[in-house]
């Protein structure tokens, strides 16, 4: 089976989803910082200029909605794909240059032109992919990230051949597993940047994606992975942004990886992203249980995920609340 992760527009807020939702729930302090970041954000915004919303809207749609660019730039072989993911990638950031004028200024108004444009474009995509950073970082801190306990640093080392970052768990300053743990957040808030390129009738088609449709949305990590690429302080979270949609059995997008060849920030993103997406809202059906989705993801070890990490990852979202 494979688990569809392709339409993500939901209203279902993680937090109300059962324990793993609960576990979620900050307290003062975090509601706190998720106000100073909201306000940071919000300066951000500030430095960047807007362009008229019906002008975001025409700029968005006269690079996206062309019916012969996909027919027209489209081949199977990797390299092909992956100069269109670059040419979408550039197309991307021309209308976003339209959109938010200045925004190429620098990285932080870049990095809030993205934003802006999910959050105006795409808000099930923002939200979606808030509660993956969010996932992602909780996943990533029981892994032993932020912790020295004896126990869980045994079970970080034993994935560092996996080549998180080039470097061993034990090894890591406070401050280095501080920064890791906070790169898989950030990778989660961006791995889907590249579904921007997607044009609005594919992302938000409410049936079954035809298989043409399928090959567009397919190429959503290999434009993300482009879209980044020229933004300061993103290099380390390409390579999770390109292959969160990797199997473990090789049969998934865009490289056809397998096992361990899949870089773990790449396999920790697709386990949350599954997690999110089967657990919300879509129009063909309706969100599982936490307990459902849990019991779906073991039934996927050794197939879509490596076996320790599902169970792992499972045994996370189903631990009681403290």
């Amino acid at each position: 089976m494979w688990l569809d992760v392709s339409g993500i527009n939901s209203t279902s807020p993680l937090m109300n989803r059962g324990p793993a939702g609960q576990a979620l729930r900050t307290d003062s302090a975090n509601a706190m910082q998720r106000l100073q970041q909201s306000q940071a954000q919000r300066y951000l915004d500030s430095t960047m200029d807007f362009s008229p919303v019906a002008s975001r809207l025409a700029s968005r749609q006269r690079y996206l909605e062309t019916p012969t660019w996909m027919s027209s730039n489209m081949s199977p072989s990797k390299p092909a794909r992956q100069l269109t993911g670059q040419m979408l990638a550039q197309q991307t950031w021309n209308w976003l240059g339209e959109a938010f004028p200045g925004c190429s200024k620098s990285a932080a108004t870049q990095t809030a032109a993205l934003q802006q444009a999910l959050r105006e474009f795409s808000p099930g995509t923002q939200e979606h992919s808030k509660r993956v950073g969010e996932l992602t970082l909780r996943f990533a801190n029981d892994l032993g990230f932020e912790e020295l306990e004896n126990e869980k640093l045994e079970k970080g080392c034993e994935f560092k051949e996996a080549g998180m970052f080039g470097l061993q768990v034990e090894a890591w300053t406070p401050a280095e597993r501080k920064a890791a743990a906070e790169s898989m957040r950030k990778t989660g808030k961006f791995h889907d940047i590249g579904k921007l390129a997607v044009p609005d009738h594919i992302l938000h088609k409410e049936g079954p994606l035809t298989p043409e449709e399928r090959e567009v949305v397919e190429m959503h990590p290999l434009v993300g992975e482009a879209i980044l690429a020229g933004i300061p302080g993103f290099e380390e979270i390409l390579p999770a942004v390109r292959h969160h949609h990797e199997r473990w059995d090789g049969t998934g997008y865009v490289d056809n990886l397998k096992g361990d060849q899949i870089p773990l920030s790449a396999q920790l993103i697709s386990l949350s992203d599954v997690f999110d997406a089967l657990t919300e809202d879509r129009p063909y059906r309706k969100a599982m249980s936490v307990q459902q989705a849990c019991q779906e993801i073991l039934r996927q070890r050794g197939r879509q995920f490596d076996p320790s990490l599902a169970e792992s990852f499972v045994a996370l979202q189903l631990a009681p609340i403290l």
